[in-house]
Formats: C-alpha cells, sequence, structure tokens
C-alpha cells in the first residue's frame, strides 16, 4: 500500500489524494476499520493546513495589523493567545495554527519572521492554566493528586510571569517596540 502511494506521489500526484486514497484502500481491505482510520488523523496538522490554505491566516494576520497594534502590545497580544491555545488545544496545536498567523504580521510589519517562529515556539510550552496543556502534568497529576484547580492557582501567576518575561526579553533582543 505504502509502495503504491508512493509511486503514484512521484508521479505527480498530490500527497494528500494519495493518502486519502491509500486510507480508504485499507478500510476496504478490511485492515482498519473507520474508526480507526478516524483516530489515527493528526488533527493539528490538519488545523494547520486548513489554517494555510483557507487564508485563515491571511484574514487574521491582516485583521492584526489593520487594528494597528505594534511592538511590545503585539508581541505580548501574540504570545498570550499562542499560550491560550496551548491551553485548550495542544502545545503543537498551537504552534500550527498560530505560526503562519504570526509570520503573516511580521511580514507585513516588515519584522524578521523569525520573532514569530520564536514567539510562538516559546509561548506553545505556556501550558500551565490546565492539566492537559503539558503532558508533564498529565504525568504527574495523578500520583500527586493535584486537581484543575491546583493548575488554575499556580498556574495563572506562572503564565502571567512567563508570557511578560517572554514579550519583554523578546521585544528587547529583536528591537520590537
Amino acid at each position: 500500500m505504502f509502495l503504491g502511494v508512493l509511486a503514484f506521489a512521484i508521479w505527480g500526484v498530490k500527497l494528500s489524494y494519495c493518502c486519502i486514497v491509500g486510507v480508504c484502500a485499507l478500510v476496504l481491505l478490511a485492515v482498519l476499520t473507520p474508526n480507526e482510520a478516524v483516530r489515527y488523523v493528526e488533527w493539528s496538522v490538519t488545523i494547520a493546513a486548513a489554517v494555510r490554505e483557507s487564508k485563515l491566516a491571511d484574514v487574521v494576520g491582516d485583521a492584526i495589523v489593520q487594528a494597528r497594534i505594534s511592538g511590545f502590545g503585539l508581541v505580548l497580544l501574540l504570545t498570550t493567545v499562542t499560550s491560550i491555545f496551548a491551553n485548550v488545544i495542544t502545545n503543537r496545536g498551537a504552534a500550527q495554527v498560530m505560526g503562519p498567523i504570526c509570520v503573516v504580521v511580521f511580514k507585513e510589519l516588515k519584522i524578521s519572521p523569525i520573532v514569530a517562529g520564536v514567539i510562538v515556539s516559546n509561548a506553545a510550552v505556556c501550558g500551565f492554566l490546565t492539566p492537559f496543556g503539558l503532558s508533564t502534568s498529565l504525568l504527574v497529576q495523578d500520583p500527586g493528586k493535584y486537581t484543575s484547580k491546583h493548575c488554575l492557582l499556580f498556574g495563572v501567576p506562572l503564565t502571567i510571569l512567563y508570557l511578560l518575561s517572554l514579550s519583554v526579553i523578546t521585544s528587547a533582543v529583536y528591537n520590537v517596540w
């Protein structure tokens, strides 16, 4: 099956189409059940592709630029939104959703897109507000008898400190004031 998908992709058929046909063949051949096929989908990657392909990144990025938010305020806004996404979805999903948006914003403002990478990669690991924000929180939750209340109690001050520090340091290092 893999070789068939690979062969069609080499012949110029779009890889996403090849993969869809390959998965359908695996379901039809009873190698996978439909539920297993859906369960194996990496939804954060799919969402990130949808953000780029649907031009949502362009629309949101343009809206941020049109709002005339710049400098430290912009950095703080983008780190905060990325952190919120990291707490609600996953850090990987947050990075994949916010990455394209941040790149659009910084390109339009004629600021190096490296700043977008720094902001997104660092803010995406700021999942201190929920037990599922970071996988390590889930590992210690049961043995330590921690609850969501504990995450909020200690996570809110830690998140505020982390996001402010990240925003100040990023603004200072990359001269985005």
